[in-house]
Formats: structure tokens, C-alpha cells, sequence
């Protein structure tokens, strides 16, 4: 039973030597990579990104932050401390706030930054490749270009074949046409628009109309600069009330096209009317006096 169990002790502890190897060994290399991983964060803080996007050196230093930040409120939760009132929680929040505003600047940014990379790697193209004057053969080329030209002389002129399309309109789709566009002129007149202003509950724009020339609109931005009123002569006062009822008598004139409808309707009704006039109506009958024999 002794050797038993001194063969198992054996066993365990050569199992446990295998298993201290096995670590050493990896954390060797894990010593190796973060060496190497050094020297590059390294160089990448020496080289000198003055030509850069700064967007991009502010995202890449508060990202950082973020993960440091964000490692150790970990490292508080697992050792069962509480977050409660923590500055860094805070710190998280702030830096949470900062890259989620980054991210919209940061799309607007993609075409030109995209563009920079694009240009970079056509300057590396340019820098590797180049032509090959012993990949031309002139004589296969020139003989290739007089096959085409060739081709091109001998190719006539084919126009396109126009297939002939049956119009089958009927006269109540024609009529529903007008009476549509009808309805939208109607819709648009004056008169509609000025019911619709008046029961409506939307602002009223006011704007400056066409009829306003360059003199009266300097006239109005003075008075408003100035906050005063320049007085008019006898001729100015007569010249603004003769427009101003020149302006009355057109709104009140101006009815628009609201009774378009019923135009196409009476033309279609005369229409109509017209046709079984002529449809009953017949040759004239001349009633001559008899002659008496």
C-alpha cells in the first residue's frame, strides 16, 4: 500500500512539474508579446501625427480613458466593493458622453477621410507600378486597330424600330382628366385660398410682393433701421393711395379659376347636345307650292 502511494505522489508531482513548464513557458511569451506590444505603443507615441486628424487623436485618448476607467470599476464589482458615489463611475459617464458625441462628427468625416486614404494608396500604386515596353508587340496592335477600323466602316445605320401603340381613351377617362385638372386649378385659385386662410388655424406669412420697386423697398428698410417714418410729399401720397386701390380692385377681382369644373361640365353637356342635334336631325324638306294641271 506504501508503494502505492508513493507511485501516485510520484505521478502528481511530475504532472506538477509539467504543469509549472507549461506555465512558465506561456508566461514567457505573454512577457515577449507585451514587450513587443511596448516598443510599438511606443514608437506610436514618438511619431509625430501633427499632419493628422485630431477628431481621431481625441477619440483614440478618451477611448483609453474609457477602458482604464471601465477596468478598474471591474475590478471594484469583483472584489464586491460598492460603485455607489464613485468617481469613477462618473469619470465613465462623462467619457461615455464624449464618445457618443464624437460618433456623428466622426460620419460626417468619413468621405474626406476616406479620400485620404484613397489618395495614399494610389500614391503607392503609382510608386510600384509601371509600364512594360517589352509586354507591347506594335505589330499585333497596329494589325488589331485596322481589323476595327475595318469593322466600323462596313457597320450601316440601323435606326430604331418604332412600334405603333393603339390609343384606347374613351371619353369618360378623358372627361375625368379635365375634371381632375380642373379641381386643381380650382384649389389654387385666389378666392380658395382666401376662404382657406381665413378658417384656418395656420400663421399667416407675410412678404414683400413683386409689385414693391427698388425705391420702396430701400424706403421700408430705412424706416426700420431707424425706427422712423419719413414723411411724403403731396405727389408720393397720391401715387401710394392710387396703388393701394389698384392692389384692392385686383384682390377683389381676382376670382381665379374655382369655376373651371362647371366649364367642363357645360362643354361636355354642349358637346353632347350638339352631337344628337346632328345625329336627329335630317335633310331639309322643300315644300313647293302644286302646280295645277
Amino acid at each position: 500500500m506504501a508503494a502505492n502511494t508513493a507511485q501516485t505522489q510520484s505521478e502528481d508531482a511530475k504532472l506538477f512539474a509539467a504543469a509549472i513548464e507549461e506555465a512558465l513557458q506561456t508566461s514567457e511569451d505573454a512577457l515577449k508579446s507585451a514587450e513587443s506590444m511596448e516598443k510599438q505603443i511606443t514608437d506610436l507615441i514618438n511619431e509625430d501625427v501633427s499632419g493628422g486628424i485630431s477628431l481621431y487623436d481625441l477619440k483614440n485618448h478618451e477611448l483609453s480613458a474609457y477602458l482604464l476607467n471601465l477596468g478598474i470599476l471591474m475590478a471594484k464589482m469583483s472584489l464586491g466593493e460598492s460603485i455607489e458615489g464613485s468617481k469613477t463611475l462618473d469619470e465613465l459617464i462623462k467619457l461615455r458622453v464624449v464618445l457618443e458625441r464624437i460618433r456623428p462628427i466622426e460620419k460626417k468625416l468619413k468621405t474626406q477621410v476616406d479620400q485620404l486614404l484613397r489618395g495614399g494608396n494610389e500614391e503607392d500604386k503609382d510608386l510600384t507600378m509601371h509600364a512594360r515596353p517589352e509586354m507591347f508587340n506594335a505589330e499585333e496592335s497596329e494589325g488589331e486597330g485596322s481589323e476595327d477600323e475595318d469593322s466600323k466602316a462596313m457597320k450601316k445605320y440601323q435606326p430604331p424600330k418604332m412600334v405603333p401603340m393603339h390609343f384606347d381613351e374613351n371619353q369618360e377617362e378623358k372627361k375625368a382628366k379635365q375634371l381632375e385638372r380642373a379641381r386643381k386649378k380650382a384649389m389654387q385659385s385666389s378666392l380658395i385660398q382666401d376662404l382657406r386662410a381665413q378658417y384656418s388655424d395656420a400663421p399667416t406669412l407675410i412678404r414683400d410682393g413683386p409689385s414693391m420697386n427698388r425705391m420702396e423697398r430701400e424706403q421700408q428698410k430705412f424706416e426700420e433701421l431707424n425706427y422712423t417714418r419719413l414723411q411724403l410729399n403731396k405727389h408720393e401720397k397720391k401715387m401710394t393711395k392710387r396703388k393701394e386701390n389698384i392692389e384692392t380692385l385686383d384682390s377683389l377681382l381676382k376670382f381665379g379659376d374655382y369655376m373651371a369644373m362647371d366649364t367642363v361640365l357645360e362643354d361636355g353637356a354642349t358637346k353632347k347636345k350638339s352631337r344628337g342635334q346632328k345625329r336627329r336631325g335630317g335633310p331639309a324638306k322643300h315644300k313647293g307650292k302644286k302646280k295645277k294641271h
